[in-house]
C-alpha cells in the first residue's frame, strides 16, 4: 500500500510540473510488471516511451452489396460480404 501511495505522489508532483499524463500512465503501466518498482521518477529517467508507428490505411473500396462488409440473408444471418473475403485474401 506505501509503494502505491508513493507512485502516486510522484505522479501527482510530475502533472503539476507538466509532465504529459500519457508518459505517465504509459510509465506507470510498464512498472507494474515490476512490482519492486516504486520509484517513477527514477524510472522516468531511464524510462523511453514507446512510439507509435503509423499504420497505412487503405480506403475500404465501396461495395453496392454490403454496409461495412456485412450482409443478412435472408433467413436474417449475418455474413461477411464477398468484397472483404477478396480484401482479406490479398
Amino acid at each position: 500500500m506505501l509503494g502505491r501511495k508513493r507512485v502516486a505522489r510522484a505522479a501527482a508532483a510530475l502533472a503539476a510540473s507538466g509532465m504529459p499524463e500519457e508518459v505517465l500512465l504509459q510509465a506507470a503501466a510498464d512498472m507494474a510488471r515490476q512490482p519492486n518498482w516504486m520509484d517513477l521518477e527514477g524510472h522516468l529517467e531511464r524510462w523511453t516511451p514507446p512510439t507509435a508507428v503509423p499504420r497505412r490505411v487503405e480506403p475500404e473500396p465501396y461495395c453496392d452489396e454490403c454496409h461495412y462488409g456485412w450482409v443478412t440473408s435472408a433467413d436474417g444471418r449475418a455474413r461477411k460480404c464477398s468484397c472483404r473475403k477478396l480484401r482479406a485474401g490479398r
